[in-house]
């Protein structure tokens, strides 16, 4: 049995712009659309029934198709909600901050190796 996702609150702009790849297209159906993108025709329902999020993949493929140039603040919008939220919540810390923890990062690697 398969629930109903309600953890983003996007997924109605990706279902969108996958509507208008289709219109652009010209793709009468569902499975050319997921073949454009990448995913099967499965998955597509389930995007559509709000089952399941569209793949991280089948986002910047759909952007790609749409002509859409895929800047950060791009690679930024099609995270999960909440791996953007943590990444929001990281990038609005001063940049000194964020130095001090890159310092770290380092320090535990070069312990490593």
């Amino acid at each position: 049995m398969h629930t109903i996702r309600t953890d983003t609150e996007d997924d109605h702009e990706w279902l969108d712009r996958l509507d208008l790849l289709k219109r652009r297209l010209s793709r009468d159906t569902e499975v050319n659309l997921a073949s454009q993108v990448g995913i099967s025709p499965a998955m597509l329902g389930h995007v559509r029934a709000g089952r399941r999020p569209l793949p991280l993949n089948a986002r910047i493929r759909l952007l790609d198709k749409l002509g859409i140039e895929i800047t950060r603040d791009w690679l930024v919008r099609i995270l999960p909600l909440e791996a953007r939220r943590v990444f929001e919540e990281i990038d609005r810390r001063p940049s000194s901050e964020r130095m001090k923890c890159l310092d770290l990062s380092r320090a535990y690697a070069s312990a490593d190796e």
